[in-house]
């Protein structure tokens, strides 16, 4: 397996808006185009979002998440809170009405907590959809400002996800889970990045929870707008012909809490920070950072 091309987007704390109007379809989906490609595949910024290639999705409709065991003792955030958070973040956008009372068609399931604590994908063993937290050192060269990173493995001729983990930075970041301390509000981390990891891009529209800023302290990101709603209801349709749920859903190839053996997996690495594709240069600010990482990757 082998990585061809990555691309990263911050969400900047303390910024001003840049836009004056907002188009109807504001939110962005991420697609299979290749930044470094002047082909067929290649990535073009139209109105704020990247056009080319196909939008990611979820085939199944049943889509699990873990977190690893430790959750972040640093911040004194457990596992059971870390996953009740999570959890909640996740069925928030499959909870969405589509209109007429349907909703998208993805559903959310947990499995069991996660020993390993590095992001991979594995072709022939089992696999884990996890939220690491990193207490101890953010393994990316980004000054402290990005506060979770979202991997997501896909397959690139077809936009179908295989895999998505979630890095939170809490050894540069004060991220709470509630109270009265100013600080980052995980749960609405949490709820940004899980439209990451839904296949949703930044939106160019400021209300939206996709929109690439927030504002340090405060939970307006753990509510979802209509722009959310529309693009989450466009990547995963109602109608969208899908098998019904197990008792038991897995991740690609089974769950495992283990970390794959070398020869199975796919260890993902960021090459330092930096923006190839020119995307999360909308807002420049100072502040804390949510931004998401994707990497195109063959895998099966």
């Amino acid at each position: 397996m082998s990585v061809s091309q990555w691309w990263k987007a911050a969400l900047l704390g303390g910024c001003t808006t840049l836009f004056t109007s907002v188009d109807a379809g504001a939110y962005c989906p991420t697609t299979t185009c290749d930044p470094n490609s002047d082909g067929d595949d290649a990535c073009v910024e139209v109105g704020g979002c990247f056009t080319g290639g196909l939008p990611l999705f979820w085939k199944p409709r049943c889509i699990t998440y873990s977190v690893q065991e430790d959750a972040s003792p640093k911040l004194g955030i457990s596992y059971e809170a870390a996953n009740t958070l999570i959890g909640n973040a996740l069925r928030k956008w499959a909870a969405v009405d589509c209109g007429g009372g349907t909703h998208p068609s993805i559903e959310i399931f947990p499995t069991p907590p996660v020993v390993c604590n590095r992001v991979e994908y594995n072709d022939n063993a089992g696999n884990a959809n996890v939220w690491i937290f990193h207490d101890a050192e953010w393994p990316y060269d980004d000054d402290g400002l990005t506060l979770g990173l979202t991997t997501i493995t896909f397959n690139v001729e077809t936009g179908e996800i295989y895999d998505a983990d979630v890095e939170i930075n809490s050894a540069q970041n004060d991220i709470s889970v509630g109270g009265d301390r100013a600080s980052s509000d995980f749960a609405s981390i949490a709820t940004h990045e899980s439209g990451h990891v839904l296949g949703l891009s930044h939106s160019t529209d400021p209300r939206a929870t996709m929109f690439a800023s927030y504002q340090e302290g405060t939970t307006t990101l753990r509510s979802l707008s209509e722009d959310d709603a529309a693009g989450i209801c466009a990547t995963h349709p109602p109608e969208r012909p899908t098998a019904d749920c197990p008792d038991t859903p897995e991740p690609r190839h089974g769950f495992s809490s283990e970390c794959g053996p070398p020869e199975s997996s796919c260890v993902c690495t960021a090459p330092g920070s930096g923006n190839p594709s020119g995307r999360g240069a909308l807002l420049l600010a100072a502040g804390l950072a949510l931004a998401w990482i994707r990497r195109h990757r063959q895998a099966r």
